[in-house]
C-alpha cells in the first residue's frame, strides 16, 4: 500500500526541475492545455482502479495507453517567489486544474476538476525548480524543467485532492517502477531535455507547441463520514497516481474555431484552415494558410472579397467570373505589407489566383 502525505507532497517539490532565466521568445501563456498519453497507474489497496474508470478492466500499460487533457487555468499577476535552494514556490496564485481521461474511442472516461478558489481550501502550493534530486534506484538525468501544483480541499463532500508533477515527476514516479514506457525512458536520457517554458521572467510561462515530457498525477477523494449532505455518501473514495507523457500545451482560451486566437478578439470567427490556400476550394496555390494576429486566415482574406463583390450593387450584365477582383488582387500586396507572407509567396497567390479563375484552369 502506498500512502502519500503532505509532508511527502512537499518533498517532492525539491524532486522537480524548472531552469533560470530564458531570453527566448516564444509563443508562450499560464493557461494551457495539456495533453497526451497514461501509460501506467498505481491503484489504492482497497479499491481497483477499473472502478475508479468505468468499463476499463485494465488500465493503461506501455501497449494501450488512454489519451489524457489537463486545463491548468492560473491567476499570476499578484505571484510571489520564495526560493529555496534550487525550488522555488510561488504564492498568490490561484489556480484550477481539470483532467479528463479518455477512451481509445475518444469517450470521457474520467474527469475530475480542483480549485484553489473555493471555500474549504487547506493548502495549496505551486512550485518549480532546476535540480534534480539524489539519484533514484540507481538512476540519474540531465536537470530538467518542471512545474509543480498541490491542490487539497476540504468542503461537504469530503476530502479533495489533486497534485501533479510535470517535466520532472516525483520520486513516486520511480518508486512504483517508472520509466513506464519507452517514450518516457527516451524522454528522461535526452542530454538536453526539451524545453518546458518560454519564459521565466517573473511566473513561469509554458512554450506552447509539441512537446516531450513526463507528467506524474495523483488524484484522491475521501467522504465526510459526517457530511449531512447526501451527495457525500452517494460518492465513491479513491485515490491513484496515473503516470505518462506529454505530447503537446497548447493556450486554453476560447477559441471555437480552432485558429489559436480568442474568440473575443478574433475578426474571422470560423476561419478557413486549410494547410495550404486553396483558390475556389480546390486550386492550390503551395502556400501556407498563415493565420494573422486579427484571427483572420490567407484564404479568409480572399473570401471576404468575395462576399464584399456579391453584396455589391451590379450593373449590366457580368459574367459569372471574369478574373480576379481589385480587392483579391490587392490582398496579397496587403499580407507583405502586414508582415504575414513573403514577396515569393505573394508572387505564388497571384499567379495561382489569376490561374484559378480562368476557364482553362478549371477542372
Amino acid at each position: 500500500m502506498k500512502f502519500r502525505t503532505k509532508v511527502q507532497s512537499i518533498l517532492a517539490l525539491v524532486a522537480l526541475s524548472i531552469p533560470a532565466a530564458s531570453a527566448q521568445v516564444a509563443p508562450s501563456d499560464s493557461n494551457v492545455k495539456i495533453e497526451g498519453f497514461f501509460t501506467a497507474s498505481y491503484p489504492s489497496a482497497n479499491q481497483e482502479l477499473a472502478e475508479l474508470l468505468p468499463n476499463v478492466t485494465v488500465f493503461p500499460t506501455s501497449e494501450t495507453p488512454l489519451m489524457f487533457a489537463l486545463s491548468i487555468e492560473q491567476t499570476t499577476e499578484n505571484s510571489v517567489p520564495t526560493t529555496n535552494g534550487p525550488a522555488v514556490t510561488w504564492s498568490g496564485v490561484s489556480q484550477t486544474m481539470t483532467i479528463e481521461i479518455f477512451s481509445v474511442m475518444g469517450d470521457v472516461l474520467y474527469s475530475e476538476s480542483r480549485s484553489s478558489d473555493v471555500p474549504g481550501i487547506l493548502q495549496h502550493i505551486v512550485g518549480t525548480s532546476d535540480a534534480l534530486p539524489p539519484p533514484l534506484q540507481g538512476l540519474t538525468y540531465s536537470a530538467r524543467e518542471a512545474f509543480y501544483s498541490f491542490i487539497e480541499v476540504r468542503d461537504d463532500l469530503g476530502f479533495r485532492r489533486i497534485e501533479t508533477s510535470i517535466g520532472m515527476p516525483s520520486p513516486f514516479y520511480f518508486f512504483d517502477g517508472g520509466p513506464h514506457s519507452q517514450t518516457e525512458t527516451a524522454i528522461l536520457e535526452q542530454e538536453t531535455p526539451t524545453q518546458l517554458f518560454a519564459a521565466t521572467d517573473g511566473f513561469p510561462q509554458f512554450l506552447l507547441g509539441e512537446t516531450e515530457q513526463v507528467i506524474d498525477l495523483y488524484i484522491d477523494r475521501s467522504i465526510d463520514p459526517f457530511s449531512e449532505n447526501p451527495e457525500a455518501q452517494e460518492q465513491d473514495e479513491y485515490s491513484a497516481s496515473l503516470y505518462g507523457y506529454i505530447t503537446s500545451i497548447s493556450a486554453l482560451i476560447n477559441d471555437l474555431d480552432g485558429d489559436g486566437i480568442a474568440d473575443e478578439v478574433d475578426a474571422c470567427e470560423a476561419s478557413i484552415l486549410d494547410e495550404t490556400v486553396l483558390f475556389d476550394g480546390w486550386y492550390d496555390s503551395g502556400v501556407t494558410n498563415y493565420v494573422d494576429d486579427s484571427g483572420c486566415s490567407v484564404i479568409d482574406h480572399y473570401a471576404a472579397c468575395a462576399a464584399e463583390e456579391q453584396e455589391a450593387p451590379r450593373r449590366g450584365i457580368r459574367s459569372v467570373r471574369s478574373g480576379p477582383s481589385n480587392c483579391e488582387k490587392a490582398v496579397s500586396y496587403d499580407l507583405v505589407a502586414d508582415g504575414v507572407i513573403s514577396y515569393a509567396e505573394a508572387r505564388m497567390l497571384r499567379e495561382a489566383l489569376y490561374e484559378s479563375s480562368t476557364s482553362s484552369g478549371r477542372r
